[in-house]
C-alpha cells in the first residue's frame, strides 16, 4: 500500500476550506422547511447548525430564519430557497433567496463552488486543484513512493 500518497490525499481533504464548516444556526422555523447538505437532507428545526453549502427550502406555509456567524440574519420566506455559502456576504445571501418558481426555472440558483452571484468561488477551486494534483502525484509513484522508470506499455 502506498502510505505517503494516501497521507497526502487525506491531508488535502482535511484542509478543505469550507466543506462541513458550521457557519451559523437556525433560529426559527414556522411550518415545514427542509435543509439539504452534502451528507443528506432533513427537516429544518430551530438550533440546527447551518453548514457551508446548506440548501434551505421552504414550502408555501413555512419560513426559516438563520443567524450566521458573520452577524447576518437571513430570512427565507414561504416558497423560497437559498444555498448558503461561507464565501457570500450578507447582501449576497439576501439576494440569493429566490422564489421557488425562479429556482425551478434555473435563474439565480447558487451551486456548491459558486458564489451567490453565480461567479466562481476561488477557495473551492484551489482546494479542488490541490486534491486533483495530489491524486495525480500519488498515481505516478510506485509502492515505494519513488517515480518508476518510464517503461513503454507493451501487450506482451
Amino acid at each position: 500500500m502506498q502510505i505517503r500518497p494516501l497521507l497526502a490525499v487525506v491531508a488535502a481533504l482535511a484542509v478543505a476550506p469550507a466543506f462541513g464548516q458550521t457557519i451559523g444556526t437556525v433560529t426559527a422555523v414556522t411550518g415545514v422547511a427542509t435543509v439539504t447538505t452534502s451528507s443528506g437532507g432533513a427537516t429544518l428545526s430551530p438550533g440546527a447548525p447551518v453548514v457551508h453549502g446548506s440548501r434551505i427550502v421552504t414550502t408555501s406555509g413555512s419560513s426559516a430564519t438563520l443567524s450566521l456567524n458573520s452577524g447576518c440574519t437571513l430570512v427565507v420566506p414561504p416558497s423560497h430557497a437559498v444555498t448558503v455559502l461561507s464565501s457570500m456576504t450578507c447582501k449576497d445571501l439576501q439576494a440569493a433567496v429566490k422564489p421557488m418558481g425562479a429556482v425551478a426555472g434555473g435563474q439565480g440558483t447558487s451551486v456548491m463552488g459558486q458564489s451567490g452571484g453565480g461567479g466562481f468561488d476561488p477557495a473551492v477551486a484551489i482546494w479542488g486543484a490541490g486534491v486533483l494534483g495530489t491524486v495525480i502525484y500519488a498515481a505516478t509513484r510506485n509502492e515505494n513512493g519513488d517515480q518508476p522508470d518510464n517503461q513503454p506499455i507493451s501487450g506482451r
